[in-house]
C-alpha cells in the first residue's frame, strides 16, 4: 500500500503525584526493563478479564525520554464488517473472525511520549487519557511496584498562557456540560465507568447521591440513563475559591484542569465572571501534525520525533515549565 500522510492531534499532559515526587519517565523505564517481554505486561480488564491492555512497543530516546504505544483488545472478539452492495434496501453485517488462533483484533492504539513528568499523547476513539492514566498506575504501582503503593499518578492538563490570563483574579467558575453533544446515555463497560471522568455522568450521579443522602424524594424507579438521554435531568457545578485569591489565580485553574483531566470527548462550557463563556478545549494544550501512514499505522519514528519537537517548543516558549 502506498504511503500517505494523515493529521494526528497531540495533547500535552503533566504528571502529578498524590503523595510523592519523582519522574514518570524514570519509573516507566524501570518498569519496562523489569517486564521486557510483552506477555509479562498484560493488564486484564474487569469484569470478565477478557479485555487486555498493554504497552506494546517502547523505546528510549536521549535524555531519558520514553515513547511507546498502548494497545487494547478483547480475547476471542469478532470484528463486524458490512458488505457493500449496489441498490440494496439494506447492507448485510457479518462478524469476521481473527485470521488465526493467535491473532486478535485491536480495539484501540494510542501513542505516548514521556519526558521527566511531561506527557504527550496521540489518542484514539477507544483509548483516551483516562485509560493511559489508569494503566500507568496499574503498571507502575501494582504490577512492577516501582511506585509507592499509596502514590497515585494523575495526568493533568496544562492550560495555555492565554487561558491563564483570562482566569487572573477569577474566584468562581460554573461548569455546564454540553447536552447536545453529550446526551445519548451511551453505555460503557464497567471498567470504563470506574476510571473515566465524564462531567455529564459524574455530575448527574453525584447530584442524585447527594439528594438521596439528604432524604429528597426522587421519582420511583428512575431510569438514570434514559432520563439523561431524554434530557429530563440537568446539572451544573460551580467551583469557587475562598479567601484571598493569588494574583495569578492559578489554584482555581489547576483544580479545574485536574478535575476535568479525562473529559477528552465531553463538550462543556465554563462561565467565567467578567470574562464570559470559555470552552472546555481552552483548558488543553493541543497541536496537529502530519504523519506518514502505511497500512493504517503511522510511521513511529516520525511521530515520536514530532512529539518531542513540540514538547521542546512548549518548554522553549514558556507554555510549560521544565521539571527537575
Amino acid at each position: 500500500m502506498a504511503m500517505e500522510t494523515r493529521v494526528r492531534t497531540l495533547t500535552y499532559k503533566k504528571c502529578r503525584y498524590a503523595d510523592k515526587d519523582g519522574k514518570l519517565s524514570t519509573l516507566l523505564a524501570a518498569a519496562l526493563k523489569l517486564h521486557a517481554k510483552a506477555n509479562t505486561r498484560l493488564q486484564l480488564i474487569p469484569p470478565d478479564e477478557k479485555g487486555v491492555r498493554l504497552i506494546n512497543h517502547s523505546r528510549n530516546l536521549k535524555g531519558g525520554t520514553v515513547c511507546g504505544t498502548l494497545i487494547e483488545f478483547t480475547r476471542g472478539n469478532h470484528q463486524p464488517i458490512v458488505e457493500i452492495a449496489d441498490n440494496a434496501d439494506e447492507l448485510d453485517v457479518v462478524q469476521l473472525a481473527p485470521p488465526s488462533k493467535t491473532a486478535e483484533f485491536l480495539e484501540g492504539v494510542l501513542f505516548f511520549l514521556v519526558s521527566n513528568n511531561h506527557v504527550i499523547l496521540s489518542t484514539s476513539k477507544s483509548l483516551r487519557s483516562g485509560q493511559v492514566e489508569e494503566h500507568f498506575n496499574w503498571f507502575l504501582r501494582e504490577h512492577s511496584q516501582v511506585l509507592h503503593s499509596r502514590a497515585i499518578i494523575g495526568l493533568s492538563d496544562e492550560p495555555p498562557l492565554a487561558t491563564k490570563e483570562k482566569f487572573r483574579g477569577v474566584k468562581s467558575v460554573k461548569i455546564t456540560p454540553d447536552y447536545v453533544e453529550t446526551d445519548g446515555a451511551k453505555m460503557t463497560r464497567a471498567e470504563a465507568k470506574r476510571y473515566r471522568i465524564s462531567p455529564r455522568g459524574s455530575l448527574m450521579s453525584g447530584l442524585l447521591d447527594l439528594l438521596q443522602a439528604a432524604g429528597a424524594s426522587l421519582p420511583r424507579g428512575l431510569d438514570f440513563e434514559r432520563a439523561l438521554a431524554e434530557k429530563r435531568l440537568r446539572a451544573s457545578i460551580e467551583v469557587s475559591y475562598q479567601g484571598q485569591m493569588p494574583e495569578d489565580g492559578l489554584p482555581l485553574l489547576d483544580s479545574l484542569a485536574e478535575a476535568l483531566r479525562n473529559a477528552d470527548d465531553v463538550s462543556y462550557q465554563l462561565m467565567v465572571p467578567g470574562v464570559g463563556k470559555v470552552s472546555g478545549g481552552e483548558l488543553r494544550l493541543t497541536h496537529s501534525v502530519r504523519v506518514p501512514v502505511s497500512n493504517g499505522m503511522p510511521d513511529l519514528p516520525d511521530l515520536f520525533r514530532q512529539m518531542h519537537e513540540w514538547l521542546e517548543a512548549l518548554i522553549a516558549t514558556g507554555q510549560v515549565q521544565e521539571t527537575t
